[in-house]
């Protein structure tokens, strides 16, 4: 059954100008199309360079095990680098794209065997369980239910019990989903906060021994944020490519490769075509926007049982008047209990083993000072930094955090209880050092109160990946993967060019001399021309914002200056906090933080 209403992915606008048509198309067939697709993904994750890819959430699955993936070859492509997937993904003209024979097809299908079994799985889950008390438990008649499971009985096995358990769970839930990224547009969708709602329920009620607790409505958010864009821009190429062919019907396919019948209308000969046709099939089906509920709870269950995040959210079990307060001797017990905890050694760790090593003035600071490190940590380890930096940027971090599991625990089997060799205190940690050194000049010469709010309230930073960098190099000292990350290979030199005694002179050429002459040197040269053009685009996206600014300012006066029913007052609060909402993202686009490409795919779906 489809988890995302066909309204959420509306694909007529497919004319998207700020993206290739068949872009993601395209990156699928670079990346996996032949070869060694694990060293270009690995590449692509260590060098920063998946901002603006459409399949990011795809090389997270693939990072964190969803699939099975062969990481034999991973040690060995520690010294194996593509500057090609250093920078940009390459454009539809390169050999990457342009697919003949592939050895690859078979690792492909069986990851859709792998996503079909666990999707399934999922469904089952879910219905499993839902609860109706009023449907009866025993199987019996309706009286005899009645008399064995009712909402005064309390026995293990009671409908009502569970359905109660449920509902508290339901509740905690809530609070924090409609509270989750508040100055986010997306966020604020019903349709999203539902899928957020029951996913977390879920979990909880599969997990009784952590259930639910504060913060984990964060790192699924940032999974659902994901994984709804490269979902939507699936479906809009899909669109666009049935528009193409003049093939109406559904989005997504589950057609065979053969009836598939696109034109070699973009310089593709007929078998590029053929193999374009079958990895569309299988893309498809990866990014089955039908299936985004499915795809975000299974990546977060990962996340949190074999990579252990869920450690990090146990607390102290305390028993007596331990757990509420009392003595002073019952203060220094529930201490010791909580520094028992998975995430508060991780916060000693940093702080008392880490810092002091790299940075012993700044150690000896904050231990002067008594700063404890689980109270700026804690929240950090948790959350994975997404309180500290824009989605964006956090993403960049869980790029890099995602590929050293994979490369960490390449060749290691699962233990017992399946959890991984390496988890996630393997780099964490060390990007948390980083940050800490990042504020050392705010933090020396400042007491404790000024040390604690500068702690809780990270600085924006304009390079996220430096944080990366200097924790690649102090987790990997003298390992090749420094070059990678600290010093990538320099790009290949541009194409040689004739010398001029070789070019013969057009008429053309000479009346064009003013407007094509470039005013920089260097590899980056721009022509007159072209910088006209950048400033009319920047024209047009400064008219576009001020469009924008228009309609929210008549949004909010007419609900400023309304009086109404109480449940109009509700409304108007609803739309005046996403008319907010959506000009502060105006705002990063026209100070350069984001592009208005990336504030279109912040835009929620419409509502059902």
């Amino acid at each position: 059954m489809p988890t995302v209403d066909e309204e959420a992915f509306d694909t007529t606008d497919l004319h998207d100008k700020a993206r290739i048509p068949e872009e993601q198309l395209d990156e699928f067939l670079a990346v996996f199309g032949k070869g060694n697709y694990v060293a270009r993904m690995l590449t692509k994750a260590w060098c920063g360079t998946m901002k603006k890819s459409s399949l990011r959430g795809l090389y997270w699955r693939l990072f964190l095990g969803c699939f099975a993936v062969d990481m034999s070859e991973v040690k060995e492509t520690r010294d194996w680098f593509d500057p090609q997937f250093s920078r940009e993904t390459p454009p539809p003209d390169t050999p990457h794209c342009k697919v003949t024979t592939t050895d690859n097809m078979p690792t492909l299908q069986s990851w859709l065997e792998q996503i079909r079994a666990k999707r399934k799985e999922y469904s089952e889950l879910k219905a499993k369980r839902e609860i109706d008390p009023h449907a009866g438990g025993t199987g019996g008649t309706e009286e005899e239910d009645v008399t064995h499971d009712n909402p005064l009985m309390g026995g293990e096995d009671s409908t009502w019990k569970k359905f109660f358990k449920k509902t508290d769970i339901e509740k905690m839930v809530h609070q924090d989903v409609i509270r989750l990224h508040f100055e986010h547009e997306f966020f604020q969708s019903p349709h999203i906060k539902k899928i957020m709602q029951d996913g977390l329920t879920l979990w909880a009620e599969e997990n009784e021994s952590i259930s639910y607790r504060q913060g984990m409505n964060e790192v699924f958010g940032v999974l659902l944020f994901l994984f709804t864009r490269d979902s939507r821009r699936r479906a809009k190429e899909e669109g666009y490519l049935k528009q193409q062919n003049n093939q109406p019907g559904e989005a997504n396919t589950n057609k065979a490769a053969g009836q598939q019948k696109q034109q070699p209308t973009s310089g593709y000969t007929e078998d590029e075509m053929k193999y374009r046709a079958e990895f569309q099939v299988i893309l498809n089906e990866l990014l089955d926007w039908q299936y985004l509920e499915h795809d975000v709870y299974n990546t977060f269950d990962v996340i949190m049982k074999r990579y252990c995040l869920q450690s990090w959210y146990h607390v102290a079990e305390q028993r007596g008047r331990a757990a509420f307060g009392g003595t002073q001797h019952d203060a220094e017990a529930r201490k010791r209990a909580e520094e028992l905890t998975p995430v508060v050694k991780q916060c000693k760790r940093i702080q008392n083993t880490l810092l002091k090593k790299l940075d012993p003035p700044l150690y000896n600071h904050l231990t002067n000072l008594e700063v404890e490190p689980q109270i700026y940590a804690l929240r950090w380890l948790r959350l994975l930094f997404v309180r500290e930096f824009l989605l964006d940027d956090v993403m960049i971090l869980w790029d890099a955090v995602f590929a050293d599991l994979a490369t960490a625990n390449a060749g290691c089997p699962l233990g017992e209880d399946g959890v991984a060799a390496v988890d996630l205190g393997n780099l964490i940690p060390h990007m948390a050092v980083s940050m800490i050194q990042f504020m050392k000049d705010d933090l020396l010469p400042n007491d404790y109160n000024q040390c604690i709010k500068r702690l809780m309230r990270f600085p924006p930073t304009q390079d996220v990946h430096h944080f990366v960098r200097c924790a690649v190099h102090t987790r990997y000292e003298n390992d090749s993967l420094l070059h990678w990350v600290v010093d990538p290979p320099p790009p290949p030199p541009p194409p040689p060019t004739p010398p001029p005694s070789l070019v013969a002179p057009s008429a053309s050429a000479a009346t064009t001399t003013t407007s094509t002459t470039p005013i920089a040197k260097g590899p980056a040269k721009k022509t007159v021309q072209m910088l006209q053009e950048e400033i009319e685009a920047m024209k047009a996206t400064e008219n576009r914002m001020g469009q924008r600014i228009e309609k929210i300012v008549s949004t909010l006066q007419r609900h400023w200056f309304s009086v109404g029913k109480p449940e109009d007052v509700v409304k108007s609060t609803g739309e005046i906090e996403l008319s907010i909402a959506e000009m502060k993202n105006i705002s990063y686009v026209l100070l350069g933080r984001i592009t208005e490409e990336d504030l279109l795919e912040m835009e929620p779906p419409p509502a059902p």
